[in-house]
């Protein structure tokens, strides 16, 4: 998930910090929650039901440590966060490729510059839904249309790192290639995850066994439009294996803890959002971490760090 601002030098620190870490186990990427809170209420997250939540105001010394490669600042809603530019500035230094994902509801002109001012490469907006359902969804009048101007209104400017993020459920199927041509319409990339019930056990969101047929139908049309738009930033290998997971119900032997951690606002870690907490930053080795049998999700931040780097990912890495 890159955008043309991510520069050969930064590639190749990127390259340079794989090889690293290939070969010491430590993290690529970071999910950095920033905040628990979120003024939205949508149904399938917990975290409008959160009122208070330590969080920490310093981030630096934990990033010194781990130096990923990706770092990813969610929350919750982060720019929630009167601080927000204050961590980017913490964390900047040292990250390769700063993400934050966002409802997109405090997301203006001017805001979004500033973080583009303070080093961030990649914002990305949940989107599930075309008009006003993904309103519905989030409880948050408005918000589609609010971005559906914002949005055009700034990569016409010549921005080219917004990203929406869709989460693939039972219920938007028919959904995922509208989204995947608005964004292209609107001059924005677009990226794919897969639901989980581990958030919070609702089953009715999963893609049921009378979808499985519609949904490979979509995917195939999804990776022919890959290849033609040019804005689908979801790896080929990710997409071929959604159909798999929703079918079975499961995918084995995932590296949560390894390739990628989850961090709470206070700086403790957990393996990914919805497993708990393993230790505070500062205990983190990838020795320590114990061995993991969850594979109840296909999540993106799971299966693109399980994305084999051969020489087509590569290509793909370099081209971006």
């Amino acid at each position: 998930m890159l955008s043309r601002q991510f520069t050969t030098s930064k590639k190749i620190e990127g390259l340079v910090k794989f090889a690293r870490i290939k070969m010491t186990g430590w993290p690529r990427l970071i999910n950095l929650e920033v905040t628990k809170l979120c003024n939205a209420q949508c149904d399938f997250c917990p975290c409008w039901e959160i009122k208070d939540h330590p969080q920490l105001l310093d981030y630096t010394e934990i990033m010194r440590k781990f130096r990923p490669i990706v770092l990813s600042l969610n929350g919750g809603e982060p720019l929630l966060r009167k601080d927000i530019m204050d961590i980017i500035d913490q964390v900047r230094p040292y990250v390769t490729y700063l993400t934050m994902i966002t409802h997109g509801q405090l997301l203006t002109e001017e805001k979004y510059k500033e973080l583009m001012d303070h080093g961030l490469d990649q914002l990305s907006i949940s989107l599930n839904y075309l008009g006003k359902q993904h309103d519905d969804e989030r409880k948050l009048p408005g918000l589609y249309q609010h971005f559906s101007e914002l949005v055009p209104k700034l990569t016409r400017q010549g921005y080219d790192n917004i990203t929406f993020n869709t989460v693939i459920m039972d219920r938007n199927i028919d959904h995922i290639i509208p989204l995947a041509k608005q964004a292209k319409e609107w001059g924005a990339k677009i990226s794919f995850s897969s639901y989980t019930t581990l958030k919070n056990h609702k089953e009715e969101y999963r893609v049921r066994e009378a979808q499985l047929r519609k949904l490979r139908e979509v995917l195939d049309e999804l990776l022919e439009l890959r290849k033609t738009q040019g804005n689908i930033v979801t790896s080929e290998f990710y997409l071929r294996r959604v159909p798999q997971f929703f079918e079975q119900g499961h995918m084995d032997d995932c590296r949560a803890g390894l390739n990628f951690i989850q961090m709470t606002p206070d700086g403790y870690i957990k393996r990914c959002s919805e497993m708990p907490v393993m230790f505070h930053w500062s205990e983190y080795h990838p020795d320590k971490v114990p061995e993991n049998d969850c594979n109840v999700c296909w999540l993106s931040c799971r299966g693109e760090t399980e994305t084999p780097i051969d020489p087509k990912r590569l290509w793909e890495f370099i081209k971006h």
